[in-house]
């Protein structure tokens, strides 16, 4: 049984996580009933939660949906190592209009809340008594690393796709006449992706919850598994987009530009 869970769990990640993600590494415990992944691993698994799995799984086209997204993320990632990405940020930020403040904060705010991911910080937090009393009475600490990890990355998923008011800039892209393989293209079409527009949905109305194999988000019809490592890129990626932004209009109100 655990040999055939760990495989359904590497099946639906290669589908619904990001490009060479490795599900025996981020995924999170919850529940009951454990299951070992290897010497040294174990997560927690309920029935319920199986099943959930199962039919996530059997829905071919949100994959697809998934695997759309995760390869336009790649291509902006290949578009941003260009240094006529900035010049085309620069050219057009007068025209997205973007609020500076709110801005600076979103970007602050993502850097703190990255800075909790222990994954990211390579263990480096610094001690609280609240993640102290966890690890040492109330869960595991594979559960309490589980934690910290999901709770950084669906506020940060958050963070970018409702704080930093995408739908105004996204209105403003629409308005641009861009060529095809441009950068600021390939984020008209990441914001408005169909993936995108429904993990928005989700985490605007709370419709998440977290399961063993990373985080559940449902919107209205749509509902499907969201990996640590999609989670991790997607919500880079548009910080990435918003930091160009606000450097550019600093760059600009400063003169240095």
């Amino acid at each position: 049984m655990n040999a055939m869970i760990s495989k359904r769990v590497e099946d639906i990640y290669r589908v619904f996580g990001c490009n060479n993600e490795q599900p025996l590494r981020t995924v999170i415990p919850s529940g009951s009933n454990a299951l070992m992944l290897d010497d040294e691993k174990s997560i927690q698994i309920t029935s319920r939660e199986i099943e959930l799995l199962e039919r996530i799984a059997s829905n071919p086209a949100v994959g697809q949906l998934v695997r759309d997204c995760d390869t336009l993320l790649e291509e902006i990632a290949d578009r941003s190592s260009l240094e006529d990405s900035i010049f085309e940020v620069d050219a057009h930020v007068d025209d997205l209009a973007i609020d500076p403040d709110r801005t600076l904060l979103g970007l602050t705010l993502y850097d703190q809340l990255a800075s909790i991911d222990p994954t990211a910080s390579a263990g480096k937090i610094p001690p609280s008594p609240f993640r102290q009393s966890i690890v040492s009475g109330t869960v595991s600490p594979t559960y309490a690393v589980g934690i910290s990890q999901v709770s950084s990355l669906i506020l940060r998923l958050y963070l970018v796709l409702t704080f930093f008011r995408g739908d105004v800039v996204t209105h403003a892209l629409h308005g641009l006449t861009l060529k095809s393989d441009s950068y600021l293209h390939l984020y008209r079409q990441l914001l408005t992706h169909e993936y995108v527009r429904h993990a928005r949905n989700a985490f605007a109305h709370g419709h998440i919850r977290q399961v063993f194999a990373g985080v559940y988000i449902e919107d209205r019809s749509f509902s499907t598994l969201t990996t640590p490592g999609m989670m991790e890129k997607l919500s880079t990626w548009i910080w990435m987009f918003y930091y160009d932004l606000f450097i550019v209009h600093i760059k600009r109100r400063t003169g240095t530009a």
